[in-house]
């Protein structure tokens, strides 16, 4: 059975992961990463929750654990909007054509 600190470790190492997949995919502008980045975080939501509830209950932090989910679920809808927005603009119709191939 996982322990408090190691449960912790565990996702403390999932962060740091999911950090550079976040970095990597809004500096390189890469979906994949950004997706891939919304199911670590979203795995990583419920299993803290699944945690912190039923394996260690505290009340007295409870408080802190929803502050933190909701913080999360907030980065989430914003890297939702960045991964739609670069759907979005390499679907673009309004791209220009310098050139047709008649002209060549």
């Amino acid at each position: 059975m996982l322990g408090a600190a190691q449960f912790y470790a565990l996702l403390a190492i999932i962060s740091i992961f999911s950090s550079q997949l976040l970095y990597l995919g809004v500096k390189l502008q890469r979906k994949f990463c950004l997706l891939l980045w919304l199911y670590v975080s979203i795995v990583f939501a419920l299993a803290f929750c699944f945690y912190t509830l039923f394996i260690a209950y505290a009340p007295r932090m409870l408080i802190l654990h929803c502050i933190a989910i909701l913080l999360l679920a907030y980065f989430m809808l914003i890297v939702l909007s960045y991964y739609l927005q670069l759907e979005r603009a390499e679907d673009s119709p309004d791209m220009e054509v310098l050139f047709s191939a008649t002209a060549v």
